[in-house]
């Protein structure tokens, strides 16, 4: 799959209609202005939206601090709309209603759905135990073990090294692929497990019980 290179989000604005404004950029409202400036230096590196929308009954101020990039336009859209989310806006542009509709692509959120869809099942203690000391005992002996596979097919997951081939019945949704893992991971599993013992997979990261490892590339 190839790799979608990162939206710089100044840019992004200037597409929407923001204008340059002093030494940042600014977009006029029918009653109001906001401002946007880019930081590129440490600890307020981003990009910082603000302004101020004053009625006769009440005052909004707006101050929202943007990443230096974004994945997608739809991310760009959705996080305009966040960070306008409480000022009153009568016939508001057309990316500010789009930006509305897109909310799911709030990173946050995202990141939320990629939890709860995550690929995980789990296994009986004692068949996690046995399966991981051999696996283990199986990887001491080898001189240069290659990354260990793991998969689940929704009835067993294994866990491959080499031509040894570990399985444990297992409870859950299958999962959509092969994953692997380093096999020096194996040394920093408790040893203590809870039963049953949880294993997941979540943003580059294979969890068992309470540790995260990163996977291999």
């Amino acid at each position: 799959m190839d790799q979608v290179s990162p939206i710089r989000m100044f840019d992004f604005l200037r597409r929407l209609g923001f204008t340059t404004d002093g030494v940042g950029l600014s977009y006029s409202f029918h009653s109001f202005k906001v401002s946007a400036t880019e930081c590129l230096v440490p600890p307020m590196m981003g990009v910082h939206l603000s302004g101020v929308k004053s009625t006769p009954r009440d005052i909004t101020t707006i101050d929202y601090r943007f990443p230096l990039e974004i994945e997608s336009e739809e991310t760009g859209f959705a996080l305009l709309a966040y960070a306008l989310r409480h000022v009153n806006i009568p016939s508001p542009p057309w990316w500010l209603e789009k930006g509305r509709e897109l909310s799911l692509h709030l990173p946050w959120v995202r990141d939320m759905e990629a939890y709860a869809n995550r690929p995980q099942c789990t296994v009986a203690r004692e068949w996690a135990r046995l399966g991981l000391r051999t696996l283990k005992e199986h990887v001491s002996k080898v001189t240069s073990p290659p990354d260990i596979e793991i998969a689940f097919d929704g009835k067993l997951l294994t866990m491959t090294s080499g031509d040894q081939v570990i399985a444990m019945p297992a409870s859950g949704a299958p999962w959509p692929h092969i994953f692997r893992f380093s096999p020096t991971v194996l040394g920093d599993i408790p040893k203590r497990l809870r039963d049953p013992v949880y294993f997941s997979i979540c943003r580059g990261r294979l969890s068992i019980q309470n540790r995260s490892f990163s996977l291999a590339d």
